[in-house]
């Protein structure tokens, strides 16, 4: 199985690339308005945005706290809907490919000042900080390799469970750590 998780970042955009019959789809947070071909839905516990009609057989995953504790708890885990959802999907899906769009943790604004594919993150508005910044700046220890090192942790755990990790996004400036493969 091949799965796609997909998020709201601008990469996220080059779904409509992609033959999503060869993939099931899981959408992370906003990453459910890149397509309606979606299968899974995760969002964070304080997701506040907008809610997504739900068409059978697509799911909402209410429970992905289990699948963190099976890999260490949230703290090894990392404070990230991306790697909740992440480690969800191994758990509980466990594909033998794993692609990431719109996760590339870059905010810098577009011309139009967006940085979502829908326009300002709620992180953003809200806080004046994106939440992988705001989980360095509460969780690193000063470690300023931290989001390298907590996304590199689940790709190692990915490939000892046999699954491949890969970032399909075509941001030069991607923080996402995992091997490139480009559409």
């Amino acid at each position: 199985m091949n799965v796609l998780m997909v998020a709201s970042g601008p990469s996220a955009g080059l779904i409509n690339k992609l033959n999503l019959k060869n993939y099931t789809v899981v959408a992370i947070n906003n990453g459910w308005r890149a397509t309606e071909e979606w299968n899974y839905w995760v969002k964070a516990l304080d997701y506040k945005g907008q809610k997504p009609v739900i068409i059978p057989p697509q799911e909402i995953i209410k429970n992905y706290v289990d699948s963190l504790n099976k890999f260490g708890g949230i703290r090894n885990c990392g404070f990230s809907i991306t790697l909740a959802a992440s480690y969800w999907v191994l758990d509980v899906l466990k594909p033998i490919n794993m692609f990431y769009l719109g996760c590339d943790m870059n905010y810098t604004p577009d011309s139009e000042g967006k940085t979502h594919i829908y326009g300002i993150g709620s992180d953003i508005q809200k806080n004046g900080i994106s939440d992988p910044d705001k989980m360095v700046e509460d969780y690193s220890n000063g470690n300023e390799n931290y989001l390298h090192d907590i996304y590199m942790r689940f790709n190692n755990i990915a490939l000892k469970n046999g699954t491949n990790v890969y970032n399909l996004s075509n941001d030069p400036n991607t923080r996402l750590p995992f091997k490139r493969c480009i559409i």
